[in-house]
């Protein structure tokens, strides 16, 4: 992946503040029952973990975190199940890094980073 292109980390989650109270309580009360897999693995109940943050800041590539609301506003309907990691090159155009079903199958922020590590090798 060429440091000009951007990743994007689109979240199955909108972006309004109600939204985001409601999905912080229901990863407290039910996380089983959490609709987006990235959030579960890469934040707390409310906060990115640590080390998550410090794996982005480590990246050659800009990032950038857009709710569902969000990325539809910018991109339009870009027919992407959610969440997922795209990756955007300079003219706009779309690549999936990291698919709804393999980011539903992580279990914590070390596969997350590892499987991000192998899709971004992949890319060069």
């Amino acid at each position: 992946m060429n440091a000009d292109e951007r990743i994007l980390m689109v979240y199955n989650a909108d972006g309004d503040a109600i939204s985001v109270l409601v999905d912080a309580v229901q990863k407290i009360m039910a996380p089983t029952s959490y609709p987006c897999s990235l959030c579960s693995v890469a934040y707390g109940p409310i906060a990115m973990r640590g080390k998550w943050r410090q794996y982005l800041g480590g990246l050659q590539q800009e990032t950038k975190a857009l709710h569902r609301d969000e990325f539809q506003s910018e991109y339009g309907n870009a027919n992407i199940g959610l969440p997922a990691i795209l990756s955007e090159a300079p003219d706009g155009s779309l690549k999936i890094l990291l698919s709804k079903p393999k980011l539903d199958s992580l279990g914590d922020v070390d596969e997350l980073i590892a499987a991000m590590n192998a899709a971004l090798a992949q890319q060069t």
